[in-house]
């Protein structure tokens, strides 16, 4: 008889398997644009709204007739002397509010632009609102009826106050000025509002704008995780081999 073997010499067990390096949080990019500000801006002088009409430059007026008055078609000027905006921002939305005076007539369109400079120069002949360099413009058609002591909004003209944000000698605090004009070829119309002569207020120019905040760093990579060691395989080499008997008397029978 043969005794045939397969038997393994043990290697030393693996080290247990190092655990992979978990990826940094990815930091999420800080959003362009800072905060919003609204805010809302009203004469301070009687002197900052007035009427234009043939070789009149009247700012005594009680009311601001849109844009006629009797048969003289008639341009509006309207100075907010000090508007608090910084150099940089920009406008998301700027309108005007008028206080309706008395009723009008008609459905009247008219144009709103702003005077083109950087700090907008007190009303006077010389400088009165026709002679000024303007914005584009934004045109508005007042088809609704004016009730007496309500309040009416004009369209939204931020394009035109970036326009003058933009300019290079604009200034926190500068003033600015709009002047309105009846629309070319557009019908007659009035509509009336109370000046600051009249209910001591006079237009309100109502603002909302944002700084700009300073661009985000790029996000930081993640760490790529280690990679995982295989494990080294349990046992050694695998030896096989065969023994024989070496002597007539290594096997035998037992009996009774």
């Amino acid at each position: 008889p043969v005794l045939r073997i397969s038997y393994s010499t043990d290697a030393a067990p693996p080290s247990p398997p190092t655990p992979p390096t978990p990826p940094s949080p990815t930091p999420k990019p800080t959003p362009v644009g800072g905060s919003v500000t609204k805010l809302e801006v009203g004469l301070t002088s009687d002197s900052d709204d007035c009427e234009e009409r043939e070789s009149k430059l009247v700012s005594s007026s009680s009311d601001l007739e849109l844009t006629k008055d009797g048969s003289n078609q008639q341009v509006i000027g309207i100075r907010w002397s000090s508007v608090n905006i910084p150099a940089g921002a920009t406008v998301a939305e700027a309108v005007i509010d008028f206080v309706c005076d008395e009723q009008g007539s008609g459905q009247p369109t008219v144009d709103l632009a702003f005077d083109l400079v950087g700090n907008s120069e007190t009303w006077s002949w010389e400088k009165k609102p026709s002679l000024r360099s303007l914005t584009t413009v934004t045109s508005w058609s007042i088809t609704d009826s004016w009730t007496p002591g309500t309040v009416y909004s004009s369209p939204n003209i931020a394009n035109q106050m970036n326009e003058v944000l933009a300019l290079g000698e604009w200034v926190s605090g500068n003033a600015m000025s709009v002047v309105i004009t009846k629309t070319p070829n557009s019908a007659d119309g009035l509509r009336i509002a109370a000046s600051r002569d009249g209910d001591g207020v006079g237009p309100v120019l109502r603002i909302s704008y944002s700084t700009d905040a300073a661009p985000p760093s790029p996000p930081t990579p993640p760490t790529p995780p280690s990679p995982t060691p295989k494990p080294t395989p349990v046992g050694g080499s695998v030896t096989k081999l065969e023994v024989g008997l070496t002597s007539d008397s290594d096997d035998c029978e037992e009996r009774e």
